[in-house]
């Protein structure tokens, strides 16, 4: 609803969107002049005070004595009418949150499905935190606390319908950890969103994928057995690459995590990118040169002491699905060809890993935030853990 005295722009009322939630496009600014709700009631009620004078000075200039005091009189108690009744419904918008939207088609085109959202704005020339780096060299954001607000991306990325997998894998002794998995997962990851977990073992029997979730399912898939950790880690890259090109994985975003680890806080869609990776919390402060990378050259994975960007762990990474689809393999090609000379990388996938990501930079970092141990000391730069490494003797 809105008073008789804002019919001279309704007309823009119904056909402007809602650009952005909490403002407004007006025709008495130029068609381009935006402000908050609390400021545009403030400058309608001076455009009408406004042309309330001037109607009484054009009463009291082109109208005879006999007839000024009654129209002035009727302007005026008109102008107090529309006065208290904007009162009440400014009030009333307080309880409506599409007080001042609309609910037009050009405003679904703009904000299609979203809610009302109200936050503070951001000051452009004071970063969300000044103690660490939030933005690479190649501009990919590196994720920390303090530098994003989960309901503004979360209500952007639920506007993509979009389908996020979870892939884990528990061979061996290894499937005592997934009920602690799982259960995290259920409880701080990636909560409103749907999600399917991918789960692969070798003894699905001993297995229980269950979720108390209505828009999450868990998938189980039987591999084979290995016989040491390190083949474990590497042949995850073929089977990821080979169950994406399958459809057996079919979502729009794959994060890929060890058994190992368990969600400790919220874990959101702000970890979602093309290419993600997590720092190592053991090396993120500390110089290339010991970085733990593969430095054999006869190695796929070989990356010069004076080359690397960080050192990132291959425990928790994420992205599109094509792009974990390329990576690992790649990684899995790089792997064969290390196989066919006698030679494992030093650590494995995560030495792969870290030379595909020197050539193939990350589109987002996350901090050790998302993937800390307790075996560090705790720096006032990790603000909040959200995972942990969990017990890996079993």
């Amino acid at each position: 609803m809105r008073s008789f005295c804002t019919c001279i722009n309704d007309h823009f009322w119904r056909e402007m969107p809602q650009l952005q939630e909490g403002q407004q496009v007006s025709i008495f600014h130029g068609f381009t002049m935006f402000w908050d709700t609390d400021t545009y009631v403030m400058d309608i009620f001076i455009f009408r005070s406004i042309v309330a004078a001037a109607a009484i000075f054009y009463i009291y200039k082109y109208t005879e004595n006999s007839t000024r005091c009654y129209l002035s009189l009727l302007l005026f108690s008109l102008s107090l009418i529309v006065i208290f009744v904007d009162i009440y419904l400014y009030r009333q918008c307080d309880t409506e949150k599409d007080c001042h939207t609309g609910n037009t088609g050009m405003l679904k085109a703009f904000n299609p499905g979203s809610e009302r959202l109200i936050y503070e704005k951001p000051n452009i020339l004071q970063p969300p935190r000044t103690n660490v780096m939030i933005v690479t060299p190649w501009l990919a954001p590196v994720v920390w606390t303090g530098t994003f607000n989960r309901d503004i991306l979360n209500q952007q990325f639920k506007d993509k319908n979009s389908t996020i997998g979870l892939s884990v894998f528990a061979l061996g002794g290894y499937w005592k950890l997934l009920k602690a998995f799982l259960e995290t997962s259920d409880k701080f990851f990636m909560m409103g969103h749907k999600v399917i977990y991918y789960v692969y073992t070798d003894q699905p029997d001993k297995v229980e994928c269950t979720t108390i979730h209505n828009d999450r399912e868990c998938k189980v898939y039987k591999t084979s057995s290995y016989d040491s950790k390190a083949r474990v880690f590497m042949k995850r890259m073929e089977i990821l690459h080979l169950d994406i090109k399958s459809k057996k994985i079919d979502v729009q975003y794959l994060v890929c995590a060890d058994v190992d680890i368990v969600f400790h806080d919220q874990v959101g869609v702000e970890i979602l990118s093309d290419l993600v990776a997590t720092l190592h919390p053991g090396y993120y402060k500390t110089d290339r040169s010991y970085f733990t990378y593969e430095r054999r050259t006869s190695s796929q994975a070989y990356i010069p002491s004076n080359e690397g960007d960080f050192y990132y762990q291959a425990n928790f990474f994420a992205g599109k699905v094509q792009e974990i689809y390329q990576m690992t393999k790649s990684c899995d090609e790089a792997i064969k060809i290390d196989d066919s000379n006698g030679i494992i990388a030093v650590y494995h996938d995560e030495s792969h890993f870290n030379k595909y990501l020197l050539h193939h930079k990350p589109t987002k970092i996350l901090s050790p935030e998302y993937i800390w141990s307790w075996t560090i000391r705790r720096t006032s730069d990790i603000q909040t853990i959200r995972v942990i490494h969990g017990e890996k003797n079993i």
